[in-house]
């Protein structure tokens, strides 16, 4: 069967009765026996996209999968992902300690309070607009 790389990089099937579905998908099925569920998804372990050996395939959840990469950021910039946090605003890795801790998408201290003064600005400048409408209105 012949297979094309789509848009993310992707081997997918360019024949019926396989057509538009992904290699490592149909590689990952086959193997367990079984569809993939909703929230399976099949991690390439040397992130080489094109690199379909079963050897190379481990399927995990979504959640799962993201900590994987979020872990794989860390490292790849040289830090513990253990200790260590990626900051996405000045995209440098941090300790945990310059961090706050929520739940949320979390900047470092310093973006946290850059981000923070900038919305009160613009907040600032919304109502500054809207009280000098209403009262020319």
């Amino acid at each position: 069967m012949s297979l094309t790389k789509d848009k993310k990089g992707y081997l997918v099937y360019r024949e019926l009765p396989l057509r538009g579905q992904k290699e490592h998908r149909v590689i990952a099925e086959k193997v367990l026996g079984r569809k993939l569920k909703t929230k399976e998804v099949v991690h390439h372990i040397d992130g080489c996209k094109t690199n379909n050996n079963n050897s190379n395939l481990l399927i995990c959840t979504d959640e799962y999968h993201r900590l994987i990469h979020k872990r794989m950021r860390i490292l790849e910039l040289g830090g513990n992902p253990n200790t260590d946090k990626y900051c996405p605003s000045c995209k440098t890795v941090k300790s945990k300690l310059d961090f706050y801790n929520t739940s949320k998408v979390s900047y470092c201290l310093v973006c946290s309070r850059i981000k923070e003064t900038a919305r009160r600005e613009r907040r600032k400048e919304y109502y500054k607009n809207y009280f000098h409408i209403q009262r020319s209105g």
